[in-house]
């Protein structure tokens, strides 16, 4: 392999790295924003902060799975470089998404890294909530 190429190489795996390493902190967002919401609103008991812990769950959800598609394109770029020649020297223009390649939104939406962790963390808050709501209406029904 020519010094040219191995450079192109390590410019596609910089931007890869950068992907995942954005995609394991809006993990670790989830993860903080959720408990200081959760924090926050044990003074009150309230069972609508799970509603509020919800949209930023969702928005997360959505923003991981855009990394990862976007990681996944790269992949398939650095797959290209290294197997062709017909990709033009130094270039960083990913080709279009494919199902056969795994690169399209919806398959990194449905990935497994991501909807274990995200379908997860829904189905745990949206227990609270009925842990709450069964909890407030047996207190509520036993005064």
């Amino acid at each position: 392999m020519n010094e040219e190429k191995i450079k192109h190489l390590e410019f596609i795996q910089t931007i890869i790295t950068r992907m995942t390493n954005n995609s394991f902190m809006i993990k670790g967002w989830t993860i903080t924003i959720l408990t200081a919401i959760f924090l926050l609103a044990n003074k009150d008991t309230n069972s609508c902060f799970v509603f509020v812990a919800l949209m930023p769950t969702i928005f997360f959800f959505f923003l991981d799975a855009y990394y990862l598609q976007i990681e996944r394109k790269y992949r398939k770029l650095y797959d290209l470089v290294i197997s062709e020649n017909s990709v033009k020297s130094m270039s960083l223009k990913v080709l279009p998404s494919s199902r056969e390649d795994k690169t399209t939104f919806i398959q990194a939406l449905f990935s497994k890294t991501i909807i274990t962790f995200y379908v997860g963390l829904i189905v745990a808050l949206i227990a609270t909530y009925t842990f709450l709501v069964f909890n407030n209406n047996c207190i509520q029904g036993g005064q």
